[in-house]
């Protein structure tokens, strides 16, 4: 019985990889048609088009054997890809226009642009290896997303426009040529259904992309709507709809053979193809290699989980070698369909070896495939990919930027890529971001060092225990200050500076994606050994488990960006988005401290800001301070330590909270302390230190409550035991008040007199750099001012309240509640009256001050 269940099992997994592999196919060669079409647009090759298309389809199914032999991702979809069209497109053109006026026959100008196409492809497969295998797929994040954009626009308009030739038959390319549409106005007829078409693949491809089947039953329901058409309109058949140019003429059946002898090696023109081929081959590479590390990383974005960007660089390499040297075209991973399989729960490579069986089918078949559906399908496929480029690069696109300038630049390269040509319109392109990128860093000032490692030290006190954990893990616990100007021309050199700080580049064992079909089949067959055997091996795969889980969690990343002065989006892109996928792949814990409202939002909408579930591993903080106390609390709990009390109630900041936060103060009226009559509840957390003991009520004689003093005392302060009754009776003798503020209240403001510190004894309190207007005068607070955070048993305020200079002194900083606290409040005219009474009181605070200022200056 278990046999057969198990060879049921395995039927029914394949069987449904089987179904997707099919569905692939259909949803793979319409396109493929297309593609074909905008290659070989030239006049030259009109009369061997449906040979031509037969290649490109063979070609595919070259390039989807190569992923379904070497891909880590077992249902990887990997075909001719739109990315490289226009490149190749623009060979092939230029091919045809020069062994024309050579006086060469059409045969020569088809042998020479095949020749050229495959040798592209091969040595553009060859550069990729490279990039691969030496690492430097980091380079390739160098390109401008803003030119990116402009470019994949422009395929977008592209696709469409060779649409619009298949059904007009007349070429349309660029503005000059669009009065083609509607002259003679019989093509405004013949290209309709196109565009209608396109857009309710659109559309359906939008509303319903969770239904596997829905794409494929609009595409079929296209072509019946044609026959049923055709069928119902009296006295019209087949022949009439080709002669009104809605069904292509049929040509000769052509078998893979008769394909295969159109590469007539002495008919090619060397010269000519080696002279086609370098004037593009460069900007093909760069554009095919940024597209492909874009594939892979919506990938990633879908599976929760890194791939190694060289490894499936390498893979696309190795296959456009492969297809190269066979006469094929560039491919890469085709992300939507590769995603579309990844969902449907397909883990097994039969779904890749089914689409190879069906587009092999497509090229033995005798039938010509592009005379027996209508031209306007062709075109809606076009359309499908076309418009879904224009609207994500043109318009969805526009809240990834930072600045108006970005997007601004992204539509300059779009239109100078049309008016201009390729080359020229992305030379003009990586200008206008140049130019972006300088204006924006104009008022900086001088050229810091943007990424500075600086020392984990927060201001928050730890047990003897806890402070020795953390002494040995410190080397764990990298810190990273970001400055200046994040820009697509240092995103990718800092990721990789980071990555190895986290010494992460040696660390391949987790990058492998396994393959759960063979996973699922060693637990079917290890079901069957001796239960004994069984559990042993779980207690050995959970320990091994645990071990390999705290090696790759050990590390903890965090960036302090308060001094960061922007973040464009090819730095969101390059550099914070590969980070936070680290991070959810479980290599380190990140967290990001004084995240500015502006880039936060720019780092959501490109997905590298955390949701909820992913606190665990990802977080944002208005506080470095935070930040190194979330860290450092993961790592205590790795050490086998209790967690901090202080993490307990830690948790990220929202963008809500961001933005809140850093809103304009409040008007003065509002500002008001509130002393409290209640009582200093024994329930409230105190970051890891001692409670204070419950206290009875808040005292009317203006001194501490023996609670608070006593927590003053022994956690603070540290006095000896001995002296801690002489401690006690001290500090509620000289300290003044205690005061309770709730939520965002300011105890004080900058430019207030400097006449006391204060001691956090609950909550905690949030200290805010001023800024001050050279014109005006006027101190103001923005949301990169946020200096740290101030926690149970620690000072602040009272670096102003010492300064000397010359003057009364005056608040640098303003102090707001971060939640409900009560402070402890000393006046600087009193200390001379603690020395009077108990030197040793007085000593104790000028330890406790130095101390903490020692830990300040640290992590200044």
């Amino acid at each position: 019985m278990g046999s057969a269940g198990f060879f049921f099992g395995v039927v029914r997994t394949e069987g449904v990889a089987a179904v997707y592999g099919v569905v692939n196919a259909v949803l793979s060669v319409p396109s493929l048609y297309g593609y074909s079409s905008i290659i070989f647009k030239a006049p030259a090759f009109r009369q061997m088009s449906s040979a031509l298309a037969k290649l490109v389809v063979l070609s595919s199914a070259v390039h989807q054997v190569c992923f379904s032999l070497w891909s880590s991702l077992p249902f990887a979809i990997g075909q001719v890809q739109d990315a490289g069209l226009i490149f190749l497109s623009k060979i092939a053109t230029r091919v045809a226009d020069e062994v024309e006026a050579r006086g060469g026959s059409e045969a020569d100008a088809l042998s020479t642009a095949l020749f050229a196409l495959a040798a592209a492809t091969a040595t553009l497969g060859g550069a990729l290896v490279v990039f691969g295998r030496t690492r430097l797929t980091f380079c390739v994040s160098y390109l401008p997303t803003p030119v990116l954009a402009g470019y994949l626009a422009f395929i977008g308009l592209f696709c469409c426009e060779a649409g619009l030739t298949l059904c007009v038959g007349a070429p349309i390319e660029g503005p000059a040529t669009w009065h083609r549409l509607w002259s003679p106005r019989r093509n405004l007829l013949l290209s309709f259904p196109a565009v209608a078409s396109g857009l309710f693949l659109q559309q359906v491809s939008r509303r319903y992309g969770s239904n596997d089947l829905a794409l494929p039953l609009a595409m079929i329901a296209i072509v019946l709507v044609f026959y049923g058409v055709v069928a119902a309109t009296p006295s019209y058949a087949l022949g009439d709809a080709r002669r009104d140019g809605w069904l292509s003429e049929p040509q000769p059946g052509v078998g893979v053979g008769e394909a295969l002898s159109l590469y007539a090696r002495g008919r090619v023109v060397w010269s000519v193809a080696l002279r086609s081929v370098a004037a593009s081959w460069l900007g093909m590479v760069l554009v095919v290699a940024f597209s492909s590390c874009l594939d892979v990383a919506a990938v990633e974005v879908d599976l929760g989980k890194a791939l190694n960007m060289d490894q499936e660089l390498t893979t696309v390499g190795a296959s456009n070698v492969v297809a190269g040297l066979a006469g094929g075209f560039t491919g890469s991973y085709i992300f939507s369909q590769t995603i579309f399989t990844c969902r449907a729960g397909c883990r097994s490579r039969v779904a890749g070896w089914c689409v190879v069986v069906a587009e092999l089918a497509v090229v033995c078949a005798p039938t010509d495939l592009s005379a027996q559906l209508p031209l306007y399908f062709f075109a809606a496929t076009l359309f499908l990919v076309g418009i879904d480029l224009l609207v994500e690069w043109l318009w969805e696109v526009r809240d990834r930027y930072a600045s108006t300038s970005e997007y601004a630049s992204s539509l300059f390269t779009f239109c100078a890529v049309q008016a201009f040509g390729l080359d020229t319109g992305l030379l003009l392109g990586l200008v206008s971001s140049a130019l972006v990128f300088l204006a924006a860093a104009a008022d900086i000032g001088e050229n810091l060092q943007p990424l500075t490692r600086v020392a984990p030290v927060t201001t928050s006190r730890k047990k003897p225990s806890e402070a020795r954990a953390l002494e040995r893990l410190k080397d764990r616990l990298v810190v990273l200050e970001l400055r200046g100007q994040l820009w697509w021309g240092t995103a990718a050199s800092m990721f990789s500076r980071i990555r190895t700080a986290l010494q992460l580049d040696d660390d391949d064992d987790d990058h492998h994606y396994q393959d759960e079909n063979q996973s699922w089949l060693r637990r079917r067959f290890s079901s069957r050994e001796s239960r004994s055997s069984s559990e042993s091996s779980s207690l050995l795969r959970k320990s091994s488990r645990r071990r390999r889980d705290a090696r790759r969690e050990s590390w903890h990343l965090v960036l302090d960006l308060r001094r960061v002065d922007g973040i464009d989006a090819s730095a969101a892109r390059s550099l914070f988005l590969p980070l936070f996928q680290l991070a959810r792949a479980g290599k380190c814990s990140l967290a990001l401290a004084a995240l500015a409202p502006s880039h936060a939002r720019l780092l959501r909408r490109h997905g590298a800001v955390a949701d909820a579930d992913d606190f665990d591993r990802v977080a944002s903080f208005l506080a470095l301070d935070d930040a190194l106390e979330w860290a450092q609390s993961r790592q205590l709990a790795m050490a086998g330590l209790a967690r901090p009390k202080s993490s307990d109630n830690l948790r990220p900041a929202s963008f809500r909270e961001i933005k809140r936060t850093y809103e304009p103060p409040p008007p003065p009226e509002q500002k008001k302390l509130l002393p409290a009559a209640t009582n200093l509840s024994s329930s409230v957390p105190v970051g890891g230190l001692p409670r204070p003991p419950q206290a009875t009520s808040w005292l009317e004689d203006d001194c501490l409550s023996l609670g608070a003093a006593r927590f003053v005392a022994r956690s603070v302060l540290r006095v000896d035991h001995k002296f801690e009754a002489l401690a006690v009776s001290t500090l509620r003798r000289f300290c003044p008040r205690e005061v309770r503020a709730e939520r965002t209240q300011r105890l004080f403001d900058a430019g207030d007199d400097a006449t006391s510190f204060f001691v956090v004894l609950t909550g905690s309190v949030s200290l805010v750099q001023a800024r001050i207007d050279l014109e005006t005068g006027t101190a103001a607070t923005s949301s990169r001012d946020t200096e740290g955070a101030a926690r149970p048993g620690s000072f602040f305020g009272f670096v102003d309240a010492f300064a000397d200079v010359g003057r009364p002194p005056t608040r640098t900083l303003s102090a707001v509640a971060r939640e409900s606290s009560a402070v402890a409040m000393f006046l600087v005219s009193d200390l001379d009256a603690i020395f009077l009474h108990s030197p040793e009181v007085l000593a104790a605070i000028h330890r406790a001050l130095l101390h903490q200022a020692s830990r300040e200056l640290l992590n200044a």
